[in-house]
């Protein structure tokens, strides 16, 4: 499978303004999960398990590339920004930070995808689902301290996670299971909402920003609620 393979009309506009930019390079691996893209690298690497092409799913590697091309903050960006705070735990257990990195480059790649003429449910291959199991295990690990710290970090990521999930034919289940959080912590959801609006409404890439915003928030709320 060629680079080329995976370009079609839908995607050639995009594909040939970031070839001006940077040079690419496929590399194919039966370790990969799924598709996912190293924009450090010189040329770029994209890395695929699959030996077919797959328009979408390399489309939406190239959108990775194209919003960093643009200003989006990295997510060495976000943890630079937390050292020294007691978030820092609550963020990095999990590689917190760099999951809401990925969530957050969703929502603004996702208007992009679609326009481009691209179906809403070939945007990510893995569905966000949030279980009952899940919330009850939530709710259990809230009322122990010594599991409190890790209720923090997965209600955050499982909120964030909801909050950026852009497809329509998941809104019904996506906003019952955010009740459900709303429910279970109000003013630390209110926090990660916060967040998630000012930056699915901000008009740049500078998540380092609202990141910082929502750290300094998240650090007063674990002083006062004495998680830590």
């Amino acid at each position: 499978m060629t680079l080329e393979e995976n370009i079609n009309n839908q995607n050639i506009e995009l594909w040939n303004e970031l070839k001006s930019q940077f040079d690419f390079k496929l590399i194919y691996s039966e370790n990969e999960i799924s598709w996912r893209v190293n924009n450090e690298k010189r040329p770029i690497e994209i890395y695929t398990s699959s030996k077919t092409p797959d328009i979408p799913s390399f489309t939406h590697e190239l959108l990775h590339v194209y919003i960093e091309s643009k200003g989006m903050s990295s997510d060495r960006e976000l943890l630079n920004s937390m050292y020294g705070t007691d978030s820092f735990q609550i963020l990095t257990t999990n590689a917190l930070f760099a999951r809401i990195h990925n969530y957050c480059c969703h929502t603004k790649m996702f208007p992009y995808f679609v326009e481009m003429g691209f179906e809403e449910s070939s945007f990510i291959v893995d569905r966000i689902k949030f279980s009952n199991s899940s919330y009850y295990i939530l709710r259990i690990m809230f009322l122990f301290k010594k599991t409190r710290a890790l209720a923090v970090t997965d209600f955050i990521g499982h909120s964030t996670a909801l909050f950026n999930d852009n497809e329509t034919a998941n809104r019904k289940n996506t906003l019952k299971s955010l009740n459900k959080l709303k429910k279970l912590n109000p003013s630390l959801f209110k926090i990660v909402e916060n967040f998630n609006n000012r930056w699915r409404n901000s008009n740049d890439f500078n998540l380092a920003e609202h990141f910082q915003e929502f750290d300094n928030e998240l650090n007063d709320w674990l002083i006062e609620n004495k998680i830590l």
